[in-house]
């Protein structure tokens, strides 16, 4: 029998325990008028977070520290950070009209995409005690980060040019080479996350369905929450765990998922879980119920950051 690991049971039955003594808005925590509001889940406690100034916040990577990487509109820009210690860290590809920044391993190496000007192609970047690394798959137009692992392996997608089918395929970036992810059969596939055991973690198209995968090793298993009309697989730990997100009757919806086991996870009005550390800590964000509806720019942020690359909320 598959079961949770003791910590992330006990995150659950912590977090119903939380819900049960009545925090219904949590506007406590998250600061008034905001939309989109960051949070993670620790040792049994709830954080939300709110980068300064900003009216929406992501959290879309934590490491066993407690270090975490997000995204944070301030006005109508994208501000990447870095928190490690307490302090926020913006990060930001010299030169370049915006980063959003993916994932972070337990060495504090992040991972980012970016744009030269905001029309140029989508790029891939390193980020590791102040020093950034730029790369592209090889022949690609388009080049997406997506997670580091410890061993500093890097997932992403990518897309060779803007045929009428705007293909997008995973990648693997062991040093210098690069393998190819396509999910069997599928039109599109995106790689998000990746844990030290090397297994990845993203969604795949087939039609207009919209499924998350896990690919150990090459041999693939669909991610689907039952009922559900979409669902991405966003970050996966070194016990299997799997953290993404599902749509189902038009509201955004976090999961957990382990040994073929699905738990939903419910903060707000809609909900989604970005990532997930070795001791089964979790983030993510959430609306909170009684905001104001989110905006255009942050439901439809992909009209502005391009066709491809990391689209707000729906990274590619």
């Amino acid at each position: 029998m598959h079961l949770l690991s003791a910590h992330t049971r006990r995150v659950l039955l912590s977090f119903t325990a939380l819900l049960a003594f009545c925090l219904p808005t949590h506007a406590d925590t998250c600061a008034r008028g905001t939309e989109y509001c960051g949070f993670f889940y620790q040792q049994g406690v709830f954080h939300s977070y709110t980068f300064a100034g900003a009216r929406s916040t992501d959290i879309y990577g934590i490491n066993d520290a407690g270090d975490f990487v997000g995204v944070g509109v301030v006005g109508n820009d994208y501000l990447s950070f870095y928190h490690h210690n307490g302090t926020d860290t913006q990060i930001l590809y010299p030169g370049s009209a915006y980063t959003l920044i993916n994932g972070i391993n337990n060495n504090g190496e992040l991972v980012a995409s970016y744009h030269a000007t905001v029309d140029a192609p989508t790029q891939a970047m390193t980020y590791f005690q102040g020093n950034y690394q730029s790369f592209n798959y090889p022949g690609a137009m388009n080049t997406t980060g997506g997670g580091v692992n410890d061993a500093g392996q890097v997932i992403g997608s990518y897309q060779i040019s803007k045929d009428s089918k705007n293909t997008v395929h995973g990648y693997l970036k062991t040093g210098d080479v690069f393998t190819s992810i396509d999910y069997p059969g599928a039109s599109d596939t995106s790689a998000f996350g990746i844990n030290n055991l090397g297994q990845v973690v993203g969604y795949y198209d087939v039609g207009r369905s919209v499924y998350g995968y896990l690919d150990n090793h090459g041999v693939f298993t669909t991610i689907a929450f039952p009922g559900a009309s979409f669902t991405q697989a966003w970050d996966i730990n070194d016990s299997g765990e799997i953290v993404g997100l599902y749509y189902l009757n038009d509201v955004e919806h976090g999961f957990i998922y382990y040994g073929g086991k699905y738990s939903s996870f419910d903060i707000g009005r809609s909900d989604a879980l970005f990532a997930i550390n070795n001791q089964g800590d979790i983030a993510g964000s959430y609306y909170p119920s009684g905001a104001p509806e989110p905006s255009t720019l942050v439901l439809l942020g992909s009209a502005i950051l391009g066709s491809f690359g990391v689209k707000w909320r729906f990274r590619f």
